[in-house]
């Protein structure tokens, strides 16, 4: 993925490239649905606590996926 990519899809939040192709990778597998102007109804969701942030996102059927980079918890 190049730099140009990843800043596209990082206008915003400030994800690292590993979370954005996790991200790319799990909403390629999601089924089409239509969701009007709500982005195929995806949320990315922030949980801040005492040893970092943890990153989901969310899509409004129950699909989600963890965006956390634990590995630097």
């Amino acid at each position: 993925m190049t730099e140009e990519q990843i800043n596209n899809y990082n206008r915003q939040f400030n994800l690292s490239k590993s979370q954005i192709e996790k991200f790319i990778e799990w909403q390629e597998t999601l089924p089409d649905a239509y969701f009007g102007c709500d982005s195929n109804g995806i949320k990315i969701i922030f949980y801040q606590n005492s040893l970092g942030i943890i990153v989901k996102a969310k899509r409004r059927e129950g699909e989600e996926v963890d965006l956390t980079e634990w590995e630097h918890f």
